[in-house]
């Protein structure tokens, strides 16, 4: 079975909040996962990838829009290229 991590560790592996997280998401420019007996968030080795590329996105300066539109028009080898 595939490990997952809390909201907690994965922030701390991105050097972000875990509220920042949960605004990603409110905002619909991450979908995570919840848990079925407790609806805690919970994070794949995918999620935290994903995660991940969105922030890069995100920190090339462009708005949270912009860099949703590039993180789903984008496959991850498509960003390791333009990195």
């Amino acid at each position: 079975m595939e490990k997952k991590y809390s909201i907690g560790e994965i922030a701390d592996r991105l050097g972000l909040t875990p509220q920042a997280l949960r605004y990603f998401e409110q905002r619909g420019f991450i979908d995570i996962d919840r848990e079925i007996e407790n609806n805690w968030r919970s994070f794949s080795r995918a999620d935290f990838h994903s995660i991940l590329r969105f922030n890069f996105f995100r920190s090339c300066g462009f708005p949270l829009r912009e860099a949703r539109d590039k993180f789903i028009d984008s496959t991850l080898e498509e960003t390791r290229e333009g990195m």
